[in-house]
């Protein structure tokens, strides 16, 4: 089985694939689904692929891979972190998969991080599947 994710314009549409960047495609062989649910907010889909490991979905729209969700997680805290002078304090809206909150717990600065995650099913899927976020 594989999981088709096509992009044609800059919306997600009701088949359940993301369309984000016009004219491309992305396939990924679906090696086992390890977790399919529904929260109240959301569809989630964990499963493991030949080359990426672990990949999490949300509502039709990769998240994250284990291979190189660092890559995403990196760009999106040190580049706002680094702009500011010893950050203290720290509000993380979203990242319920945990990836942002290791990477702002690196600054040695920041004492306080307060996280606003509305979709607690989120959360929990993540802590089942903790190879999906590394720890290093």
């Amino acid at each position: 089985m594989f999981l088709y994710i096509i992009f044609t314009d800059a919306s997600f549409n009701k088949a359940n694939q993301i369309t984000c960047i016009a004219g491309r495609a992305h396939f990924l062989k679906v090696e086992k689904i390890c977790f399919q649910g529904k929260s109240e907010y959301q569809t989630m889909l964990v499963f493991q692929s030949s080359t990426y490991g672990k990949v999490f979905v949300l509502d039709g729209a990769l998240q994250l891979t284990e291979k190189d969700e660092c890559a995403y997680q990196e760009m999106m805290t040190h580049l706002p972190l680094c702009s500011i002078l010893n950050p203290k304090k720290v509000l993380l809206i979203g990242g319920g998969d945990g990836g942002i909150l290791r990477e702002i717990s690196r600054h040695s600065s920041v004492e306080q991080i307060d996280i606003c995650e509305i979709d607690t099913m989120l959360i929990d899927v993540n802590k089942m599947f903790d190879s999906l976020i590394s720890l290093e």
